[in-house]
């Protein structure tokens, strides 16, 4: 069954994600599939593998194939199989957020001016692993200036160059293979004008 949730003054279509073809139906009538994912985990019970249970990993490459615009928030412990990576737009890896979990995820994912003065927000994106090799090092960032109530979709590519390191011995740049984790930042800043002088 299909629902609808008001986020941010508009309307988001939900559909529970029992059926990858029913989920597929409706991500692709959508601007932009959010897929949320979950594995239960604690202690005294290992897991039997890395893979997301209850068919979650059909549904995210059911909602993929129908919407290029997919993003996946895992909610989980520990890390999980990933088969669907290349077919996402992203990932958001929000552990186990707590009870104010749903309003952090949603600011992490809108950039919205809540205040009553325009203003512009700055998301960074930042390398911070690249292949086991932690490092910190800007990626790129965009940004955004926004009227009060006003929401954007900013949007940072980083410099593929950018994740590489200098091999003397071959006297060239490489990108290692493995995984690199990111970060997203954010620098909000509020537009004021002058007051004149009395």
């Amino acid at each position: 069954m299909t629902g609808y949730n008001k986020v941010n003054g508009d309307y988001a279509r939900v559909d529970p994600g029992m059926d990858p073809a029913e989920a597929a139906m409706l991500a692709r009538g959508c601007d932009v599939a959010i897929v949320f994912a979950i594995r239960v985990e604690g202690e005294g019970f290992d897991n039997p593998g890395l893979a997301l249970p209850w068919g979650q990993d059909a549904v995210i490459e059911a909602v993929a194939a129908a919407n290029p615009d997919t993003i996946v928030v895992l909610e989980t412990g520990n890390p999980v199989a990933m088969p669907w990576l290349d077919k996402v737009r992203a990932i958001v890896q929000a552990w186990y957020p707590g009870q104010a979990g749903g309003q952090a995820i949603a600011e992490i994912l809108t950039v919205t001016n809540t205040g009553g003065r325009a203003g512009a927000d700055t998301p960074q994106l930042y390398l911070t692993d690249a292949a086991g090799d932690p490092r910190m090092r800007l990626l790129g960032f965009d940004r955004v200036e926004l009227q009060p109530g006003e929401s954007r979709t900013a949007t940072v590519t980083a410099d593929p160059r950018l994740l590489a390191r200098y091999d003397a011995d071959a006297g060239q740049w490489h990108i290692a293979e493995g995984s690199y984790q990111i970060a997203l930042g954010r620098r909000p800043t509020i537009s004021c004008s002058p007051r004149g002088r009395s």
